[in-house]
């Protein structure tokens, strides 16, 4: 598995569970709410957040979480 996607339910441990699980595979981890929201939870622009997502998701191997 080299692109993995983890969804849950809010505070169900989907942020912890995939940092452990990419650091165990030595991949890239992204966190869309970290991508999503700038300073003091400044909702970025979308394209802006479009842009760094398909860059991010352009690696070959990644874990991702999804609320």
């Amino acid at each position: 598995m080299n692109r993995i996607v983890v969804i849950g339910s809010s505070c169900a441990g989907k942020t912890t569970f995939a940092r452990s699980l990419a650091e165990h595979m030595g991949s890239l981890h992204i966190e869309l709410d970290a991508v999503h929201w700038g300073p003091e939870w400044t909702e970025r622009p979308r394209e802006d957040v479009r842009r760094e997502v398909e860059q991010l998701t352009e690696a070959e191997q990644w874990v991702r979480v999804r609320s």
